[in-house]
């Protein structure tokens, strides 16, 4: 017997889940292949006909045409792929390093097919290939292209979760997860997952003891029913024993969790997020499936978004996060070739600008003196409700503590100065309109932040009311975040008492018409040089999510995401199911069509804009368009006809 295929398969999807005795009369059959770094094999031909291959160390990409349309990692099964996708071209596998393979023939293979859940699995690897091919063949394969990102988590292969109980001691952990060859596991409570152990969790526990040998045992009691601990009352100090400490002692107890439906997109975001490198795969009803490392997520070419978060908390001057800033485009870039959802892709720029910002913060602070006092930078607009692509400026605000004293004035000026002329050498445009932390309007304590609220609901002019709009989209990524919490609540208070602010507000959603003619044509530039071109921001997007910041703030909404607010608004009342939803596919395909645009102007070397060409529309897209600019106007009577707008002025 192949001792070492056998030990490998046993820990291995699908092959896992075979009898034991059956594992042994497969694992006979099969042999160890090894391929070195830098080679290839050709699937389907020579020594690898009629094989198929299980990864069991290394790495390696699977190639087509000579370009690179997946990883394969641990776990991966390659050389099947023509019993479920009979069209499937030659493939290729290039080593990535020096990597191990089990062997093993095509008739064995077949063979294993036999159990339900294999065939299940491989079925879904197929359509998974089948996928990839579509993307390789519709995209032509653009340059940096990466269909990997393109698949549901549910399509990362990854073994079973591994368990232990809360009561159970760190020692035993340890050989749990030593005989599993996992590097973490889940900790539970009869049925419920109370928090993950990993080996960095083992490893630290164990330093923090070799520091102090007389240090009491982290934890020593078990959690009580409600899920708290209680330390053990100051006593002579004992020394730590893995053998008889509590799981539970070291645990992290806050699980962050992706559904198996969830686009690998979503996986990255929700890493970077926050700034972990695990997530818990779970199932629709909750339970775990898995638990999903950085390394599962690696993309066959281009920027890992992780790395690229890591990078950004690293970096030591402006420069480096300038690159950074023009790896963050690229990436963006080969989004949208990919059909990335415009959703999905705005949250991860945003939430990279979010780094960006919150790691220049730190570093022009360090230029200054201590901050005598505490602040809080907001992002506001498309940024607040983390919805930015290519086309971006910044509309920043500072919030400063009324305790910061009287030499605040000159420090945030100064800070503010530093700060914006860096923003500026990384790539962030400036604003138009000045929406900027140095402009005095938009830095200043929390006291004047709230009286400035005051003056703009009492003079409800076009410059108060576009302040307004922007601060109730205000999300803190920098300092104390409690100051924009309650300048927030503030403006909630306030509008509430003077609701005809709402008016006004909302007339601002109705100051652009949907540009569709009577006769159901498009409405486009007649001269100039952007002659042809329709604007779908100003009549389109703009609307939407002006209308819809209007009705998030009368209900006292704290999300600031146009999805968010409409699903909040739904759970309301306000709208019904069908017309959530037609606002939601009307505002997704318009947001869609004007990323696409900003791409293909990205890539013309002009600078991107919110125009798009109806002209290079297919026609399906074309009446599309004019749909959900139907629903932008319908929504626009809505809000005509609530708030009364017909002789407001």
């Amino acid at each position: 017997m192949n001792h070492q295929a056998a030990q490998y398969l046993e820990h291995t999807r699908p092959f896992a889940n075979l009898p034991r005795h059956r594992l042994g009369e497969i694992a006979r059959g099969c042999g160890i292949a090894h391929l070195p770094d830098g080679e290839s094999l050709v699937l389907f031909s020579g020594e690898a006909l009629d094989r198929v291959f299980v990864v069991s160390k290394g790495a390696a990409a699977m190639t087509l045409e000579g370009e690179r349309i997946d990883i394969l990692a641990v776990g991966d099964v390659f050389g099947q792929e023509r019993l479920f996708v009979p069209e499937v071209p030659a493939l290729g596998v290039e080593a990535l390093g020096d990597a191990v393979f089990v062997s093993m023939p095509l008739a064995i293979f077949r063979d294993i097919l036999a159990d339900e859940s294999a065939a299940a699995f491989f079925h879904e690897r197929g359509n998974r290939l089948r996928i990839v091919l579509d993307l390789f063949h519709r995209a032509g394969f653009l340059p940096g292209a990466d269909p990997f990102l393109r698949l549901t988590v549910r399509h990362i292969p990854r073994r079973p979760p591994v368990f232990v109980n809360e009561g159970q001691s760190v020692a035993e952990a340890a050989r749990i997860m030593t005989t599993a060859r996992s590097s973490s596991c889940l900790v539970r409570r009869d049925e419920a997952v109370t928090g993950i152990v990993t080996e960095r969790d083992i490893v630290a526990a164990m330093a923090g003891v070799a520091d102090n040998p007389a240090s009491p045992t982290p934890h020593a009691v078990p959690p009580d029913e409600a899920g708290t601990t209680e330390r053990p009352a100051p006593g002579p100090p004992t020394a730590w024993d893995p053998a008889r400490t509590p799981v539970a002692a070291i645990m992290s107890p806050s699980l962050v969790t992706v559904g198996e439906s969830e686009l690998l997109f979503e996986a990255f975001s929700r890493m970077v997020r926050r700034g972990i490198r695990r997530l818990v795969a779970v199932d629709e009803a909750g339970r775990p499936t898995g638990v999903i490392e950085e390394w599962d997520l690696l993309a066959s070419r281009g920027e890992n978004p992780v790395h690229l978060s890591a990078e950004i908390a690293r970096a030591r001057d402006v420069a480096t996060l300038a690159a950074l800033f023009g790896d963050i485009r690229r990436m963006t870039l080969r989004g949208v070739d990919e059909d990335i959802p415009a959703e999905n892709l705005g949250r991860l720029v945003s939430e990279f600008n979010d780094r960006i910002m919150a790691r220049l913060t730190e570093l022009v602070a360090r230029e200054t003196d201590k901050p005598p006092g505490a602040f809080c930078l907001a992002v506001l607009g498309s940024e607040g409700r983390k919805e930015q692509f290519l086309a971006t400026d910044q509309d920043n605000a500072l919030i400063i503590a009324d305790a910061a004293g009287p030499e605040a004035d000159g420090y945030f000026a100064a800070f503010a100065d530093r700060f914006i002329q860096a923003l500026l050498a990384i790539g962030f445009p400036p604003c138009p309109n000045r929406v900027m932390i140095d402009n005095p309007a938009w830095r200043m304590t929390l006291s004047n932040w709230m009286n400035g609220v005051d003056e703009m609901i009492l003079s409800a002019d076009g410059p108060s009311i576009l302040a307004l709009s922007l601060l109730t989209d205000a999300r803190p990524v920098a300092g104390d975040p409690g100051l924009c919490s309650k300048l927030r609540e503030y403006l909630n208070k306030r509008v509430k008492s003077a609701p005809v602010v709402l008016k006004y507000m909302a007339r601002e959603a109705l100051r652009f018409t949907p540009p569709i003619g009577f006769f159901n044509n498009l409405v486009v530039e007649r001269a100039g040089p952007d002659k042809g071109w329709l604007d779908v921001k100003k009549g389109g997007i703009f609307p939407l999510t002006q209308g819809l910041r209007t009705l998030a703030l009368e209900h006292g909404l704290a999300v600031t995401g146009t999805s968010r607010r409409l699903s909040a608004l739904r759970e309301l009342g306000v709208f019904s199911e069908s017309m959530t939803s037609s606002l939601w596919e009307a505002y997704a395909f318009l947001q869609t069509l004007r990323v696409r645009a900003q791409a293909l102007k990205s890539r013309q070397g002009h600078t991107p804009d919110n125009l798009i060409l109806p002209s290079r529309l297919s026609s399906l897209e074309r009446d599309r368009l004019k749909d959900c600019l139907k629903i932008v106007a319908e929504f626009q009577g809505l809000l005509h006809n609530k708030y009364g707008l017909r002789l407001f002025t």
